[in-house]
């Protein structure tokens, strides 16, 4: 096959974690109180309570690599050479600061950036935008049923070349060897309860938001909410060219708009205020839960470093 992209673009996962899950639009629930409201403005200094339970960078790296191992000995076993090793081809800083920059809750947050991208495409450390399907030859009809146990009907595929095919394929053994699909840097989806819920409609979001929204119309821009104005569909990038991709005046005009706004306001230091809250309330109310959650995390990167270590004692 070929090679490492491929095992990352079967293998990993991506998360936008910004300032947590939002699930909920309403919330019935008294807001919590805030603590601090910090003056933000730069991703880089955004940092949540639910970091201390999240994945770092470096244990999304054990687990990809061990998984790329076993998904390899998989593949191989059918005939099919794969790499074993899978890189990372971000460095750990800007890999969070890709994660803070997105947020449903603020939409985008990067001045170093609008002026001359716009609202942009994550970028890679070489400066690349970062796709994980770019320049990635598709597998064949064998290779994609042996990835995911099933043929091109969707039916099972039970065996290949006489010998049994794992469930759900070489991509379901792989995940089972180190314990369960990769969760993705900052992610909190797999946490208990699905992680914390930070409703939009909080008092202090829809209120920041409004001044915002206000802020924006002064500059002769109309968007409710700053996730309005990264959603606009004008923006949306051509996924085919997505290398080539390069921002209109109009949407430089609006992000930087959009960020002055932001940035007059402390939205973002607000927003993070008020998310924090929801954090420390979902953190106390969850105590023994995520204990046992880091504690199974934990078992899961033992698993994965006992592969990679045994790969590396052949």
């Amino acid at each position: 096959m070929r090679g490492v992209k491929v095992i990352a673009a079967v293998l990993a996962s991506v998360a936008i974690a910004g300032c947590g899950t939002t699930r909920s639009a309403k919330s019935s629930a008294q807001p919590p109180p805030l603590g601090a409201v910090p003056i933000i403005t730069s991703p880089d200094a955004i940092s949540l309570p639910i970091d201390a339970y999240t994945p770092t960078q470096s244990e999304e790296d054990t687990l990809g690599h061990a998984a790329a191992i076993s998904f390899a000995r998989c593949m191989q076993r059918f005939g099919f050479r794969e790499p074993k090793k899978l890189l990372s081809d971000t460095q750990p800083a800007l890999v969070l600061h890709n994660l803070r920059a997105r947020s449903p809750i603020y939409g985008f947050f990067d001045p170093s950036v609008v002026h001359a991208e716009g609202y942009g495409v994550v970028r890679s450390a070489g400066g690349r935008a970062a796709t994980r399907e770019a320049e990635v030859q598709p597998p064949t009809t064998a290779e994609k049923s042996l990835i995911t146990g099933h043929d091109a009907s969707g039916a099972r595929l039970a065996g290949y070349d006489g010998k049994p095919v794992p469930k759900e394929g070489c991509q379901g053994y792989a995940f089972r060897a180190v314990g369960g699909s990769l969760p993705g840097v900052g992610s909190t989806h797999d946490m208990p309860g699905g992680g914390p819920d930070v409703p939009l409609t909080d008092p202090r979001i829809a209120s920041v938001n409004k001044q915002w929204s206000d802020c924006m119309e002064v500059k002769g821009f109309d968007y409710p909410t700053p996730v309005d104005a990264i959603s606009d569909l004008k923006w949306k990038p051509d996924p085919k060219n997505i290398e080539d991709y390069r921002p209109s005046r109009e949407q430089i005009a609006v992000a930087s708009a959009d960020m002055g706004c932001k940035l007059s306001l402390n939205l973002v230091g607000i927003d993070v205020a008020v998310a924090s809250a929801y954090h420390k309330q979902y953190i106390d109310s969850h105590a023994a839960e995520l204990a046992e959650y880091r504690r199974n995390f934990g078992s899961r990167l033992k698993k994965a470093a006992a592969i990679i270590a045994s790969e590396n004692a052949i």
